[in-house]
């Protein structure tokens, strides 16, 4: 601590040494033999004499006089008064030459008395306790006080060489400086002020030894006597060490800059090694605080490691000697204004002087850099230092509270401010004071409070905090000893009046009021209690209470005090051996005693001494920090809840209310608060809320007799709820009973049923608070993922059954049930009660809104019950019937609470037969489907009127119908004959023909599960009904997404009223089509003849008069989407369906009697296509559904009748369209027709190639003639001539040799383009490859145009220059070989088994040509990833580099992501074909073109198995190829890469993963986690700063490209890890034959080899873990469970094993626990949570990782963690338990949910869609309900991730 007034004493003398309290007692005590063992008296040492004579009174005033005029001089710097070089040089001699002999003498006579007064205490201490047997037995380390230590200049510098090593800090050498090159002196002791480090060029470091503390300056002893005394015991260097520090560095820099703790924990165990002996602490004033700090950062992972044992350990006691723990109080003015008591009350001549040699502003100056003196600023705020009205330490005579800490007796101006408490005082320091400083502090320090033990071990995490003992507690040391010594009565600075300050020369706002004397105010300062420097509340509140309370000391160390009272001899400027001054102190007789007892072993037997009031103050501090006013939490509340309120006060009533929260009674108060009927409702609301934070934050703190006064008052709340209470004191009443139970119900709490039954007996009120109870209570034990719940997952739900199920279930299912421990009261159980209230409340509704809420409310409990319940209690109970008794309620909301809550019922599967019977075959009784029928009908809206209310409940009563048809297929014969079954299915008709398509859906897929029950599709019901429904299903395929919005079709306004997005719309709309074409499928399977009878004849009606009011076919007016051509699809998607069940019917009756029937349907079918053939079609798009269909036909149910396919062959071939470029949209219609008739001649050629080939010169002629005809290209003449290569290539019929020979004659053009080297020439450089593509004028024209420049590229037309370059690239890409390639080689492996003849085939042909294709293929690939990296566009001048992202970002659609359908897309695209962005499509469409048939041409090479991937060579060139610039490409290019490149990952064959898979897969995680991970942070970064500059939809767009690169990426990491992947068909394993010595790898999956290979899990570890923190749940959710299924995989000790593990413990655990704090994943904790569980578990006994990262969380005690620990080792297998073990862990860590947060409202419950229409709208359907996903096949990801 520096104390300036000390050395202003010592210099100036001071007369204010009185004694403030009575004498020091001397104390007595045994040691541990049992001696009495004193202090040394002071009667044994020398005194002074008590005389004193007028004439050494006069030499004190004289001597004093003289010295004072040298001073001032000295400090005035004027060379006319004195020359400062001179004073320099003068000695001690010629000075007293000057001085009169008498004088002189009486100045000697002094100092020998003095020197003798001192002299006793030299040794005597410890020479008296030497001879008592005290000797040295603990090594003793100190840590000195600010003024304690000296600072000496290390630099070598020019400006610091004449200091080296000199003391520029605590010598003369300081004072010489000072005086002759003050500058340099600031220069060197200032830090510099950013870094708070030493400035460049100076260096100046601690002193090091006892030399360091020993003495200040020359004369002035500081540590020499506890020095001296402790060298009598035996203590030297070998056991004595000063751990002198420089103090002017923050703490955290001390450690950066001198690794000072780092040597001082160094010294402490070599100490304790050395002797065998603990090691004591000693600290002085600011050491104190020091040493704190140091006492968290040695226990602190990532600081010194000890780990929480370490202390006790190490230390046997700390002594605390005057140590400033709280600040000091002096230290706030002098960075304020420079000043203290020492400036202010200096005279005149002297302030004069001192502000011309140092003014204010540059001791401000100085005191702001040094942040170590910072650390001194008072700690507690105004919970320790009082408030306007009070302080704990007033005394009663006081006229002002020391609680106005800065006072000012004008208030009038922004500079003085009214008067300011020291939270106020320490805000207005900071808005005054320099950023640098301000920030320097705030960074550094921390002045708050903890009020609870959570806060207090949260705070042990954060290095700010550690030297402040409010915030933070001490070390778990239960063996630690702590003395405070300190002295007390002696006046210390407590509070300062300021005055603004006018001096114009002055840089400060303000200065010490020095003309103000009055009462207790002294020159503007008021004096307190202390010793000098420190005030008493600092030395004493920690050592006498603060460490007394638990949070603050929970590992009980021993803390004793000693204080001593400031007893100064007049006659000794030190003060003599009874002083308490702060600093003299430390040569006090009765200190020293203290401290060699301590360090020989008898410190044990101290006992406390107070002399002064610190216990009553301590006493008043916690009344007043406890003190909760009902007023101010109303006044709180108000301020929080008036729109007219500031931020700032808003932010300071929160605060406020939060620290009542942390007050150990905010129970109580929360209950009298709560309990007062008389105060508002929110004001009880808050009471509750404190009740609440009790339970549920501080409960394991409680003794049971606390908690069981918890649960009496809440018990108490609960009955005295009135009808008058708002809903939320209900509810909160409610959730606060339940975070009771769960923590002691059947634990401790067995009457809890008996209270609800008590409650439940009262008002409705009251019944209606234990519904809330019931409801709450179901939920967080058997729904939600609650840790509290979990913790006892196993005794709550056993406890919610026996309460909620009638005691005769009970009993039937468990006739010995144990009775031990009985939770229930009475025998009905809570089914039953509620089933009896909810009857009651029914059958006597009336008018009654109580009741009816009443109602409602007991159904939402039963909804939270029923689906965990035995269902034998649900019939016992008759709650089914009690519901379809609340359905005839003429009360909407009853009706809608009574179906959802059925939809609970039926919701369920796996029922007994018993309870089918009990539950199910009720709702087919005829009185039951009659009111089904009548609420369906009641519940029908019409669009011009749409009721919410009502609507709501038409779908939920669809959807009630689905479930029950959903559970009618489990036992079927179970339906009684005579039940209402026929008028079931009249329902569902009815159902199905609603016109919301949302309300027929549920019936469409109800009925898909009838038809695909063998039980029920034969029944004379069901048959009675497929006429109906075909026809429901024929009217219904139509394509409503292509009607226009405002149609006014019902079902499109319905659609509209339903589904607001378009992704959703059409997702919805396809699975409604895919539900209709299923019925149909099924229905003709069923049915053939009559079905097919029925489709053919109502298609061949519309075929017929497609036109009939519609306007006749123009080309002008063309449209894909105009309703003839809508009604044509529509019959051809019913035909279709038709036809697919007739193929299965044709495929089951195969070999069984009937042939004549099936070759009259047969007859019949081909007679009507043929019909259908022969009709005109103008439109070409209707064209193309005819030619699909006959492909149909004869690809499905005539794929018998060859010739027939033949017609259907020639028919396309001769389909012909004029193409007319003046209508584009019909054009464009013409092009596609023409690619679908190749694409359906080459199915057909597949199909029937061993026909064709009979004929093939007939059709090669033909085929030739057409492609001529109407080709526009060569590649589409190629496309047709790979007709003829398949045709040649799949007949079978035809001998191998030849048929490859020609194959290879359709080849060799497509290997001399490839091999062509002016083509490898181009592909050598980027350029030349921009001139390959006609893309080598780009660059230039760009810049030329400075399209940069242009904000809408759509709206610029294109000049003929541009249109030029258009056409340039569409030739220059025709003339590629890669389309041609691309058709060849995709019909050579499409739809061929692997190991057929025709594969085997094509394997040994393309086996030939794929080395001269593959190297100019990479490089093709390799620089079309090149052209999007802006680097390689050289052309361009930098300020346009942005132009290629926006030139090569592709325009696409995809459903999900684009708005509008697909045709209006490519119709817009379309209209902008001849503007500046219509030639940016063209070079994206060129470039894209390149890039993706390269990748095709890859996949198909990869289908040729063994003839692809043996290349030795290709891996390393393939990667690089798609690899080197893959970063450069968009988001969506991306994950087409990832998505097509992905089969040839899988197909890679067994035998060449080792030499293949490694490059590739390393090569694609590294990319795809660089682009994920940076695409993901920009997206982040924008939302951030974009306020507004990025539109919504781009903003969405993006965000939705992103997710759907990260879900392909992720989906690709779940197939390559799947356990249960079987490998690809290896044609050389066919006989069971290893091929190269293979041995091991084959019998492994794709997943063990990625395991095995470090090359390639570590980069997908990698991505892995930073893909937990991407912001897509759905990709998040099955990383998670992939990174469990991988946790097991690496227990053993390998040296991958081990390497992975540490990693899965420390970036894997830390990215569940970050994304686990994100409220974004919320949703996703279960997830997070259990993946942590199984890291913890799985590898916490084989590493300490897990358990040092979780130590090293913040607010989580050790003890904590290993319990959570422990806890999981014991719940291995009950895996919710140990998701709830990890959530209580970390609750404090834990994000929760937006709305939870209160930033957006909950959602409206009549908007939250279902869990059925979320499916329908999510994904695709299949009839049974199931999800439709595309590959990888996921039957194994169930094993994989663990669950059932």
């Amino acid at each position: 601590m520096s104390s300036f007034s000390t050395l202003r004493r010592r210099v100036l003398g001071d007369s204010s040494s009185e004694p403030s309290r009575a004498s020091s007692p001397n104390p007595a005590f045994k040691d541990k033999d049992g001696e009495h063992v004193t202090l040394v008296p002071t009667s044994k040492l020398k005194k002074l004499s008590s005389k004193r004579s007028k004439k050494r009174q006069w030499l004190v005033f004289g001597l004093g006089g003289l010295f004072g005029i040298v001073i001032a001089a000295f400090f005035a710097q004027q060379n006319d008064v004195i020359n400062l070089e001179g004073l320099m040089d003068m000695n001690l001699d010629s000075l007293l030459e000057a001085i009169p002999a008498g004088i002189v003498k009486d100045a000697k006579d002094i100092t020998r008395h003095e020197r003798e007064t001192v002299n006793y205490d030299s040794f005597a201490v410890g020479l008296h306790l030497q001879s008592q047997g005290v000797k040295a037995r603990h090594p003793v380390i100190m840590i000195p006080g600010v003024i304690s230590t000296g600072l000496e200049s290390w630099g070598t510098e020019e400006a610091s060489r004449q200091y080296f090593r000199k003391r520029l800090w605590g010598s003369w050498s300081m004072m010489r400086a000072l005086v002759l090159d003050k500058a340099s002196w600031k220069k060197h002791i200032m830090l510099d002020k950013l870094t708070g480090l030493d400035p460049p060029g100076i260096k100046l470091r601690a002193a090091q030894g006892f030399d360091a503390a020993d003495f200040f300056i020359t004369g002035y002893w500081i540590w020499s006597k506890i020095l001296e005394n402790l060298a009598t015991l035996g203590y030297d260097p070998s056991n004595a060490f000063t751990a002198a520090y420089d103090w002017r560095l923050s703490c955290q820099k001390l450690e950066l800059r001198d690794h000072y703790f780092t040597r001082l924990k160094a010294h402490i165990e070599t100490g304790f090694r050395t002797s065998g002996e603990k090691v004591v602490l000693i600290s002085h004033s600011m050491g104190s605080q020091v040493l704190f700090y140091f006492l968290h950062w040695v226990e602190a992972e990532g600081h010194g490691g000890g780990g929480p044992d370490w202390v006790d350990t190490f230390v046997d006691s700390w002594i605390n000697i005057s140590g400033s723990m709280l600040g000091a109080l002096k230290g706030y003015p002098a960075v304020l204004s420079g000043e203290m008591k020492d400036t202010a009350q200096l005279n005149a001549f002297a302030v004069y002087g001192l502000e011309k040699f140092l003014a204010k502003h540059e001791r401000v100056e100085i005191f702001r850099a040094m942040p170590g003196a910072s650390s001194m600023l008072p700690i507690g705020g105004n919970a320790v230092w009082g408030n306007k009205t009070f302080a704990p330490d007033d005394s009663k005579n006081q006229t002002v509270s020391y609680g106005t800490f800065i006072n000012f007796k004008e208030s009038n101006s922004t500079q003085s401010p009214a008067n300011l408490t020291v939270d106020e005082s320490h805000a207005y320091l900071m808005a005054n004071s320099d950023t640098w400083y301000r920030d320097q502090v705030q960074s550094t320090y921390s002045y708050g409070v903890a009020h609870s033990r959570a806060e207090v071990e949260r705070n042990g995490k954060d290095p700010r905090k550690w030297m402040n003992p409010l915030e933070t507690r001490l070390p778990m040391a239960p063996h630690l000893k702590i003395y405070c010594f300190y002295g007390v009565g002696k006046p210390t600075e407590r509070s300062y009046w300021y005055r603004e300050d006018r001096d114009p020369t002055s840089k400060l706002n303000v200065t010490i009021d020095t003309t103000l004397i009055y009462g207790e105010i002294d020159r503007g300062v008021v004096m307190g209690e202390g010793d000098g420097t420190v005030p008493l509340m600092s030395n004493g509140y920690m050592c006498a209470k603060g460490w007394r309370i638990n949070r603050y000391n929970p590992a009980g160390v021993t803390v004793k005090v000693y204080e001593m009272p400031h007893e100064p001899d007049r006659f000794s400027p030190r003060g003599g051996p009874n002083t308490g001054d702060h600093v003299d102190i430390l040569g006090r007789a009765s200190l020293n005693d203290l401290i060699l007892r301590v360090a020989g072993g008898k410190g044990s037997h101290i006992e406390d001494n107070y002399v002064s009031n610190i216990r009553e103050y301590s006493e008043k501090l916690k009344q007043a920090d406890a003190a909760v006013s009902k007023d101010q939490i109303r006044t709180a509340l108000e301020v929080i809840h008036d729109a007219r309120s500031s931020n700032k006060l808003r932010q300071e009533a929160s605060d406020y209310l939060e620290k009542v929260k942390l007050d150990d009674e905010a129970p109580h108060h929360g209950y009298t608060i709560a309990a007062d009927q008389s105060q508002p409702a929110v004001i009880r609301h808050f009471g509750l809320s404190l009740l609440d934070h009790a339970v549920r934050h501080r409960w394991n703190e409680y003794t049971v007799e606390q908690s069981t006064v918890l649960r009496e008052w809440e018990f108490d709340l609960a009955r005295n709820l009135t009808d008058q209470d708002p809903p939320y004191i209900r509810n909160k009443i409610a959730s606060i009973w339940v975070d009771i139970a769960k923590r002691s119900w059947a634990l401790d709490w067995m009457d809890m049923d008996e209270c609800l039954t008590g409650l439940w007996n009262g008002p409705l009120a009251s019944k209606e608070l234990v519904l809330a109870i019931l409801e709450t209570l179901s939920e967080d034990v058997w729904a939600h993922e609650d840790p509290i719940a979990g913790l006892r997952s196993t005794e709550l739900s056993r406890a919610c059954l026996d309460i909620f199920t009638p005691m005769t279930v009970l009993l039937d299912r468990n006739p010995s049930r144990a009775t031990n421990i009985n939770v229930r009261y009475g025998e009905e159980g809570w089914l039953s009660r509620m089933g009896d209230l909810l009857e009651w409340c029914i059958s006597q509704e009336g008018d009654d809104e109580a009741r009816r809420a009443c109602a409602v409310k007991t159904m939402i409990t039963l909804r939270s019950v029923i689906g965990w319940a035995i269902p034998q209690s649900l019939s016992t109970t008759r709650i089914t019937l009690r519901l379809c008794q609340a359905l005839r309620s003429s009360y909407l909301p009853i009706q809608l609470a009574a179906v959802d809550t059925m939809h609970i019922v039926y919701n369920r599967t796996r029922l007994s037969e018993d309870e089918f019977k009990e539950l199910v075959v009720p709702m087919f009784m005829h009185d039951i489907v009659d009111l089904l029928q009548k609420l369906y009908d009641w519940s029908c809206v019409d669009t011009t009127n749409i009721d919410e209310e009502k609507y709501l409940l038409l779908k939920k009563l669809s959807e009630l119908v689905f479930n029950i048809v959903g559970l009618l297929g489990e036992h079927p014969t179970l339906i009684p004959i005579d039940s209402g079954f026929n008028t079931f299915l009249k329902l569902l008709i009815n159902i199905a023909k609603n016109k919301s398509l949302q309300v027929s859906i549920c019936a469409l897929h109800a009925w898909v599960k009838i038809l695909g029950s063998e039980t029920l599709v034969s029944s004379s019901p069901v048959a009675s009904s497929v006429g109906e429904l075909l026809e429901v299903c024929s009217q219904r395929v139509i394509k409503y997404e292509a009607l226009p919005e405002d149609s006014p079709d019902p079902s499109v306004i319905f659609l509209n009223e339903d589904i607001d997005t378009m992704p959703e719309r059409h997702l919805f709309l396809g699975n409604y089509m895919r539900f209709c074409k299923m019925i149909t499928e099924r229905i003709v399977q069923q049915s053939p003849a009559d079905a097919l009878y029925h489709i053919l004849g109502s298609a061949e009606q519309v075929i017929s008069h497609l036109y009939d009011g519609e306007p006749a076919f123009s080309m002008h007016s063309y449209s894909k989407t105009s309703i003839p051509f809508l009604k044509m699809d529509a019959q051809c998607s019913i035909l279709e369906a038709g036809l697919k069940g007739s193929v299965r019917w044709l495929t089951a009756r195969v070999g069984e009697t009937g042939v004549h029937e099936q070759e009259v349907m047969l007859q019949n079918l081909k007679v009507w296509c043929e019909r259908i053939l022969g009709l005109n079609f103008e439109d070409p798009s209707v064209k193309e559904r005819v030619i699909q269909l006959a492909v149909g036909f004869a690809t499905g149910p005539l794929k018998k009748d060859a010739r027939f396919a033949f017609k259907i062959f020639d028919y396309i071939l001769d389909t012909k369209y004029p193409d007319d470029p003046n209508y584009p949209c019909y054009s464009e219609a013409v092009k596609d027709l023409q690619g679908l008739c190749i694409h359906e001649l080459q199915r057909l050629a597949m199909k029937f190639a061993d026909y064709l080939i009979t004929i093939f010169d007939e059709v090669e002629r033909k085929v030739s003639q057409v492609s001529q005809a109407v080709a526009r290209d060569d590649n589409v003449r190629t496309r047709y001539y790979s007709v003829l290569f398949i045709i040649t290539h799949r007949a079978a019929s035809v001998d191998p040799q030849p048929r490859q020979e020609r194959l290879e004659t359709f080849l060799q053009p497509l290997v001399a383009q490839w091999q062509d080297s002016e083509l490898t020439q181009s592909l050598s450089s980027f350029s030349m490859f921009c001139e390959l593509l006609g893309c080598g004028g780009i660059q230039q024209y760009v810049s030329r145009r400075a399209l940069h420049g242009i904000p809408d590229w759509s709206a610029t037309p294109l000049d003929d220059e541009g249109k030029a370059l258009q056409i340039q690239m569409q030739h220059a890409l025709e003339r590629l070989p890669l389309r041609a390639t691309k058709a060849f080689l995709s019909v050579s492996v499409e739809k061929l088994e692997p190991n057929s003849t025709a594969h085997q085939m094509a394997g040994r042909l393309w086996e030939k040509m794929m080395p001269m294709i593959l190297p100019n293929l990479l490089d093709m690939i390799k620089q079309a990833h090149a052209f999007h990296d802006a680097v390689n566009w050289e052309g361009l001048p930098p300020e346009m580099s942005g132009i290629v992202h926006r030139i090569l970002t592709d325009r696409f659609w995809q459903i999900g992501i684009s708005v509008g359908s697909r045709d209006e897309f490519y119709a817009k695209v379309g209209d902008t074909k001849n503007t500046v962005e219509g030639l940016a499509s063209s070079i994206r469409a060129t470039v894209r073109a390149v890039r993706e048939t390269g990748y095709k041409l890859l996949c198909y090479m990869g289908l040729l198995g063994e003839h692809f991937y043996s290349y030795k060579e290709l891996p390393q060139p393939l990667s690089a190829a798609l690899f080197t610039h893959a970063h450069a490409l968009s988001t969506h290019q991306m994950a087409i890469l990832v998505e097509t490149i992905r089969p040839v990952i899988e197909n890679c064959p067994v035998a060449s993963r080792s030499h293949f898979l490694p490059p590739i897969l390393a090569g694609l995680f590294e990319q795809l986690d660089r682009k994920a991970s940076d695409e993901w942070d920009m997206i982040e970064q924008r939302t951030r700063i974009s306020e507004g500059r990025v539109s919504l939809d781009e903003e969405m767009r993006d965000e939705s490209v992103l997710r759907q690169l990260t879900y392909t990426s992720v989906m690709l990491v779940v197939g390559l890890l799947d356990p249960n992947k079987p490998n690809p068909p290896d044609p050389k394993l066919a006989d069971g034959a290893a091929p190269n010595g293979f041995r091991h790898i084959e019998h492994g999956n794709i997943r063990s080899f990625i395991l095995a290979t470090p090359e390639i899990l570590k980069p997908l570890i990698l991505f892995c873990t930073h893909a937990i923190r991407m912001r897509d749940t759905r990709s998040c959710s099955l990383i998670t469970r992939v990174l469990g299924s991988l946790v097991p995989e690496f227990e053993t000790d390998g040296q991958i094993d081990i390497e992975v593990r540490e990693f899965l413990s420390t970036e894997v655990l830390k990215a569940c626990i970050t994304s686990l704090h994100d409220s974004y994943f919320v949703d996703l904790q279960k997830d997070l949570s259990q993946l942590i569980a199984s890291i913890i578990i799985i590898y916490a006994p084989r590493t300490e990782t897990p358990r040092q990262i979780l130590y090293s969380l913040p607010s989580i005690p050790a003890e904590k963690v290993d319990q959570a620990i422990q806890q999981l080792y014991k719940a291995h297998q009950n895996t919710r338990q140990q998701r709830a073990i990890v959530l209580d862990l970390l609750e404090s860590l834990r994000g929760v949910s937006i709305s939870e947060q209160g930033r957006i409202a909950k959602p409206d419950p009549k908007k939250i869609r279902s869990a059925i229409e979320e499916s329908y709208m999510t994904v695709d359907m299949q009839g049974d309900g199931q999800v439709k996903e595309k590959s990888p096949d996921l039957g194994g990801i169930a094993d994989m991730f663990g669950r059932p």
